[in-house]
């Protein structure tokens, strides 16, 4: 896991593509808590490589963006609706608390869109964790 977190530096940014299908391939294996604990470390550097494609501060080729948003979602699928937004939540630690999400982290709602029909998720979970950012 740590050699795969590695692998995520923006030195390494030329071999992305490949080391997208072996991170898959982690999530694949490891779901729920399991694998909120052993890979949150990919989780949320994956996040964060992604909020900066998606905020245009790293230029990257369009297939390494969705192999990435790819990525992202399977991590989702993997270890589940709640523990994903407790890794990577709508907002950060400077955000005001008036701000449900911040801007930079809308992309957030895009791999939530795209993959959450793709796997069971409780009405609690929603409620719990989105309503009250609604409010």
């Amino acid at each position: 896991v740590q050699a795969m977190e590695t692998l995520l530096q923006l030195k390494y940014q030329h071999a992305w593509l490949y080391v997208m299908d072996a991170v898959r391939a982690l999530f694949d294996r490891f779901k729920g808590d399991e694998a909120k604990q052993l890979l949150s470390g990919i989780i949320f550097k994956l996040s964060d490589l992604y909020q900066a494609i998606n905020t245009t501060a790293l230029q990257v080729d369009p297939g390494v963006e969705v192999a990435l948003g790819d990525t992202l979602g399977a991590a989702l699928r993997s270890t589940g609706f709640t523990n994903f937004l407790s890794i990577v939540p709508f907002r950060d630690a400077n955000s005001p608390i008036y701000n449900g999400i911040d801007g930079s982290r809308e992309w957030i709602l895009s791999i939530l869109h795209s993959n959450l029909k793709m796997m069971r998720c409780r009405l609690a979970d929603f409620g719990s964790t989105v309503l009250p950012i609604a409010r």
